[in-house]
C-alpha cells in the first residue's frame, strides 16, 4: 500500500494548507493527502518538532505505523500494514483485510457482515468477508469542476440501505437502491466537507466549510458558527448538535436554530473532532481529544456540559484520532502513529502491538 508520511493523525489537520486546520475527515488519520495537486500535512507536531512515541523519535522508521483508527458499529478498528484490527477485547486482534491498498479516510460498518469505506481510491463495499471497489477514484461521479479530482473524506449510513459520502469540491453522494449517486445542489457548490452524520433518513448533517442539514426532502445551509472558520466532527443529539472549530466547541440549538459557544475558555490546545458515545444514551454523550500536544487531555460531554479531564499519559506522548468503545473506554493513536493507546479508569495505557 502507499505509505503515508508520519505526520500527526488528528482528524482536524487532514486538509492543511488548502483547507483550513479544522476541516478534516472524521474517521481518518491526518497524514495528509493531495488537494488541488498540493500535499497536505507534514511530519512535525505542533511547535515544529517531530511527533514521537514514548519520547523516542527513532521508533517511527523501524515500525509499521497505524494509519487509521475508526469508530464503527462493531467497535473501534485500527488499520495497520494492510490489515484491520479490532480493539473491543482491550487488545489488538486481527479482524481482516483492509478495504484498499491506499488510505481509507473513513470506514463504517452497518453490521458485522457489511460495511463501507471511502478514500483516495473511491468507495469500497464490505460483504461476504471481501472488500470490493464499487466507485473508483477516476469515476465521473468523483470529477470536480475544471478537472479537479475529488477526495472523499467521510461516509455514514442511516440504515443498511441508505447512506451518504462527502468530500472536497462540493462532493455529496447518496446511496439508495444499491446505487451511489452524485447529488447536485447549490448549497454544496465550491465547498469542502470532512464530516457526514446520517442519524436517520430525514436527519442528515454535513460539516466542513459549511454546516448542512437534510430533512428528507431538502438540503439547507445552516452556516458556520464562526464566520470563515470551518468545523470538524458532528455529535447529533435530540435537541442539539455539537462541532469543533479546533479552538472551540460549538452548540447548535435545534429548536432555537442558533449557534452558541457555551464554554468559551474550555479548549486549552486544539480540540479534534468530537465523537458521540455509541449505544443507548446515558449521561455521557460524547468525548473529544486535545490533539497533537502531550498530556492526554480529553473533553467529555455530560448532561449538556463539556468538562476538561486530564488522564495520566506517558511523558512526551501526543495523542490523536479518538475512537470510543463505550461511555468509559476509548482509543487513540500516538501522533506519529507508532503506538495505540486506550483510556479507561482515569489513565492511558499503551496497547501491545
Amino acid at each position: 500500500m502507499r505509505r503515508m508520511t508520519s505526520a500527526g493523525r488528528n482528524l482536524a489537520t487532514c486538509l492543511l494548507l488548502v483547507l483550513p486546520l479544522t476541516l478534516a475527515p472524521t474517521g481518518c488519520t491526518s497524514t495528509g493527502f493531495l488537494v488541488d495537486g498540493m500535499k497536505t500535512g507534514n511530519s512535525l507536531a505542533p511547535g515544529g518538532r517531530p511527533g514521537t512515541s514514548e519520547g523516542n523519535p527513532s521508533d517511527a522508521p523501524n515500525q509499521a505505523a497505524f494509519i487509521g483508527l475508526y469508530q464503527t458499529a462493531v467497535g473501534p478498528l485500527l488499520l495497520k500494514a494492510g490489515r484491520l484490527f479490532s480493539l473491543d477485547s482491550g487488545e489488538l486482534r486481527d479482524w481482516g483485510a483492509a478495504p484498499r491498498t491506499g488510505m481509507a479516510w473513513s470506514l463504517v460498518m452497518t453490521s458485522a457482515q457489511e460495511g463501507w469505506s471511502v478514500g483516495e481510491e473511491g468507495i469500497a463495499h464490505y460483504r461476504n468477508q471481501i472488500w470490493e471497489p464499487v466507485v473508483s477514484g477516476s469515476d465521473d461521479r468523483l470529477a470536480g469542476a475544471n478537472g479537479k479530482a475529488i477526495q472523499l473524506t467521510d461516509v455514514s449510513f442511516a440504515n443498511s440501505v441508505r447512506g451518504y459520502a462527502v468530500g472536497t469540491h462540493g462532493a455529496v453522494l447518496a446511496y439508495e437502491n444499491e446505487v451511489w449517486t452524485r447529488l447536485v445542489d447549490t448549497t454544496f457548490e465550491g465547498k469542502h466537507f470532512g464530516t457526514v452524520r446520517a442519524v436517520a433518513t430525514d436527519d442528515v448533517w454535513v460539516a466542513g466549510e459549511d454546516v448542512l442539514h437534510f430533512d428528507g426532502s431538502n438540503w439547507e445551509s445552516i452556516g458556520l458558527p464562526d464566520a470563515g472558520a470551518p468545523v470538524s466532527g458532528l455529535v447529533v443529539l435530540e435537541d442539539e448538535v455539537w462541532t469543533s472549530s479546533g479552538d472551540a466547541v460549538w452548540r447548535w440549538d435545534r429548536l432555537q436554530r442558533t449557534w452558541s459557544k457555551p464554554q468559551a475558555d474550555l479548549v486549552m490546545g486544539t480540540m479534534g473532532s468530537p465523537q458521540a458515545v455509541p449505544g443507548p444514551a446515558g449521561s455521557v454523550r460524547a468525548w473529544a481529544l486535545d490533539v497533537g500536544t502531550a498530556g492526554g487531555t480529553l473533553y467529555r460531554l455530560t448532561s449538556g456540559v463539556w468538562e476538561r479531564t486530564t488522564m495520566q499519559a506517558p511523558p512526551d506522548v501526543a495523542l490523536d484520532s479518538l475512537a470510543l468503545l463505550d461511555a468509559d473506554t476509548g482509543y487513540a493513536l500516538s501522533y506519529d502513529g507508532v503506538a495505540a493507546y486506550a483510556f479507561d479508569k482515569g489513565s492511558w495505557t499503551r496497547l501491545k502491538d
